[in-house]
């Protein structure tokens, strides 16, 4: 668990791949649109555009190129970012995960939506959520495995699969499911 609170905490946003696509599908299923939205006629979605704005200030290195780096100032500036939801703009394909594997971070964007907390906070709330489904998932799945428990504990908490887990990947919950 601690590790996986570290890996939540100490990547920056956006840090994870993709993770500007499964924030705003999350974002999107916490206000109802189950479907998976896409670019053709009737299919558009339409994310807050300060979702947009994070991801343009916190845009990463090219792979193979050395990380950025975030000063401290710049990470706590993002979560002061006003969402403000009704100023939207048009988001491409965004994956073709179904909701239940976004379910956990739907549910934590959705309770942060309420307050209206910056998207910064709502991907961290994601993150979160998803790391205790994963971990609740996880522990259910060892106490009721009947044999090689400690295998399965090896498995889960294997360092790609805890990343997910801290991430706002719906691999994670998948996973976790699948391992359940």
């Amino acid at each position: 668990m601690a590790y996986g609170l570290a890996l939540l905490v100490l990547t920056p946003p956006f840090g994870n791949p993709d993770e500007h696509i499964h924030l705003a599908r999350a974002y999107l299923i916490s206000e109802g649109r189950l479907s998976v939205p896409g670019q053709a006629p009737g299919a558009e979605a339409w994310i807050p555009r300060s979702i947009v704005t994070l991801y343009d200030r916190m845009a990463h290195s090219e792979p193979l190129r050395p990380p950025t780096r975030y000063r401290r100032s710049e990470l706590l500036a993002s979560l002061d970012q006003a969402l403000d939801p009704e100023i939207r703009v048009q988001a491409g394909y965004l994956g073709a995960h179904g909701p239940v594997a976004y379910a956990p971070q739907a549910l934590a964007i959705f309770l942060g939506r309420i307050p209206e907390a910056s998207p910064a906070v709502l991907l961290y709330l994601g993150r979160l959520s998803n790391l205790l489904a994963y971990l609740v998932a996880g522990y259910l799945a060892i106490s009721w495995a009947p044999f090689r428990k400690w295998a399965l504990c090896l498995l889960l908490l294997a360092p790609m699969p805890l990343a997910q887990a801290a991430s706002l990947s719906a691999d994670a919950p998948t996973n976790a499911l699948a391992v359940l």
